[in-house]
């Protein structure tokens, strides 16, 4: 009998106890063949998103804790009758059938589950950026202040890394190993790529910058978007709130070759990556200039020059006392 693949919907509402019988039969049969990973594992992940008020981040490491208390709320949905003991054996074999079914799309997970995962962690001192080369020779800059975490078994199965910051990635594409990049819940697949991903691009707001190929961005396992060059997402955490705008993608990302380069920006985006650029505190005690915008590029130039810039094209002053800048 061939099996088709379940809709996205039908899986769903498997995962969450709410198939009608005939159909979760077919699923229980569609799940024993163990395929589909990617997306099986998406419908998982959009169940679990819709039991939480708050989810949190579904990378390797977190997976199957989040899948066992996943499975104890999915089960709180087929409650015993307490007044109707004779039936509860057939209630028991209900949910006994439902784990058993879901036990087998996870099994490529547990496996692996035996043992903790290990991850090589990866960190750019602020101050400095940081090249990392990984094992499929796929390259990484980490901008400074930034970390990236790459399980041990990276590149036997699929090519999943986890970033805090912001990074720059040149990709080298394998149709048979994704390569995904996790920042919190947003997910970005390459599709032949090299892009950037900005965790804090500003307060709350994830951006990712596609300078070439493309590229798939998810939200809680369901894509909500793909990039091509010259295009960047920003994704406001917490919401379901995403736009995407055309930009100069090889001028955003000058800092890879050791220059910050803006275009009308808020001060405040400058003096954030000038902090972690330069290891230094700056503190802006003019309330108007917290949204002055400012177009200015600067490389290699220490960084009482460079305040000298900006204060001769945006008219602001400012005091230097130890690693403390103060701007009036």
């Amino acid at each position: 009998m061939k099996i088709e693949r379940p809709s996205r919907e039908a899986l769903i509402s498997y995962y969450r106890g709410e198939s009608l019988p005939d159909e979760e039969k077919l699923i229980d049969l569609y799940l024993a063949m163990d395929i589909d990973h990617d997306y099986v594992e998406s419908c998982l992940r959009e169940a679990w998103h819709n039991f939480e008020d708050n989810p949190g981040p579904f990378d390797e490491q977190e997976l199957y804790t989040a899948w066992q208390k996943f499975q104890q709320k999915r089960s709180g949905l087929l409650q015993f009758p307490a007044k109707r003991k004779l039936r509860w054996v057939g209630y028991a074999a209900s949910v006994a059938l439902l784990i058993l079914g879901s036990v087998a799309v996870l099994i490529h997970f547990k496996s692996s589950r035996s043992r903790p995962v290990a991850y090589d962690h990866y960190m750019a001192a602020l101050g400095k950026r940081r090249e990392v080369k990984l094992t499929d020779n796929s390259t990484v800059v980490l901008f400074p202040g930034s970390t990236l975490d790459v399980p041990a078994n990276f590149n036997s199965r699929d090519r999943k890394v986890i970033l805090k910051g912001r990074a720059f990635f040149d990709v080298i594409h394998h149709s048979s190993k994704p390569f995904w990049v996790t920042t919190g819940q947003l997910i970005t697949k390459d599709i032949g790529t090299s892009f950037e991903v900005n965790e804090a691009a500003s307060p709350n707001t994830n951006t990712v910058t596609l300078l070439t190929g493309k590229v798939s961005i998810a939200y809680g396992g369901k894509e909500i978007a793909r990039l091509t060059p010259d295009q960047q997402i920003s994704y406001q955490t917490g919401t379901n709130k995403f736009t995407i705008i055309s930009v100069n993608a090889g001028q955003s990302l000058t800092w890879i070759n050791g220059e910050l380069s803006y275009d009308l920006a808020p001060l405040t985006t400058i003096c954030r990556d000038m902090e972690k650029w330069y290891n230094v505190k700056i503190i802006i005690k003019n309330p108007a200039l917290l949204h002055k915008k400012i177009t200015t590029s600067f490389k290699d130039l220490p960084i009482s020059e460079v305040m000298d810039m900006l204060s001769a094209t945006s008219g602001l002053t400012y005091t230097i006392q130890g690693n403390q800048i103060t701007i009036n």
